[in-house]
């Protein structure tokens, strides 16, 4: 008996990975299926068509149902992804939707903060960065780079 029950709690810790995966922000690599420097082909792959994009001089951005992905127009690689929805967790839980006090309980004071006239604010933990409205996150971005300074400036 002990041998069936070890393999039924193997076969569904197999079975569900790919769905918390799936869910899963792994800051400075990966928001869900989108990880970053992987190609726009394989983009298409994991997502198919998105629900809109918005073409630049030097990247696009497309949009998903909650998600929106950089692209570098040169190399074709994604090089930032924001989760829209609360779908998508940090492995301590922030979403889009926590408070400030939960990020800030989970994960201490940001290395760099930023804010808006409007007082929208930016709190940089290094490897991700959140976007807070009304005192809520709003957005969650993860990038090849460190802090960017502008993320208030060109989410949308």
């Amino acid at each position: 008996m002990g041998r069936v029950a070890l393999f039924l709690t193997v076969f569904a810790t197999v079975a569900l990975a790919p769905t918390l995966a799936d869910d899963l922000i792994l800051p400075g690599k990966s928001i869900g299926p989108v990880v970053i420097g992987m190609s726009a082909q394989e983009l298409y792959r994991a997502l198919g068509e998105p629900r809109s994009s918005d073409v630049g001089e030097d990247k696009t951005s497309y949009v998903y149902d909650g998600l929106q992905v950089g692209v570098e127009n040169d190399s074709q690689l994604v090089y930032r992804v924001f989760a829209t929805s609360p779908k998508y967790k940090l492995v301590k839980g922030v979403a889009v939707g926590s408070s400030a006090l939960a990020v800030v309980a989970a994960y201490g004071e940001p290395d760099e903060r930023d804010e808006t006239p409007a007082g929208d604010k930016t709190f940089c933990y290094g490897n991700f960065e959140l976007y807070l409205k009304a005192g809520s996150v709003a957005a969650i971005m993860v990038s090849k780079g460190g802090c960017d300074t502008g993320f208030l400036y060109y989410f949308h």
